[in-house]
């Protein structure tokens, strides 16, 4: 019994490091993305109807919107002790990176 223990604290260690670690840069992250979230509208001005410039400033808008689903979900599974779903949801906001990546290749290229 005192190895599933020790597993058991082990993973939830290793959950909470990774938690304060993302909470603390999705915070960072969080204020320059809702003060430049606005300025999507001025992406219209130069391409209206640009499919690959749609998902790109959808992206950008929503990503704070998945930075808090990302902190407030992740930790409650942590709270619920479900850990490999609250290190998952922690990559929650890196969705909203790749694609605004992966569409950059193709509007700015």
């Amino acid at each position: 019994m005192p190895k599933k223990s020790s597993k058991s604290e082990a993973k939830k260690s290793a959950a909470r490091k990774q938690l304060i670690i993302t909470s603390t840069i999705y915070s960072i992250l969080f204020i320059p993305a809702l003060i430049f979230s606005p300025f999507v509208a001025f992406l219209y001005d130069s391409a209206p109807g640009d499919t690959f410039l749609d998902i790109f400033s959808f992206a950008w808008f929503t990503f704070p919107i998945s930075l808090l689903i990302g902190i407030i979900v992740s930790w409650i599974f942590y709270t619920k002790n479900n850990f490999k779903l609250a290190k998952l949801f922690s990559l929650f906001p890196l969705i909203n990176v790749g694609i605004e990546l992966l569409v950059s290749l193709f509007i700015f290229i």
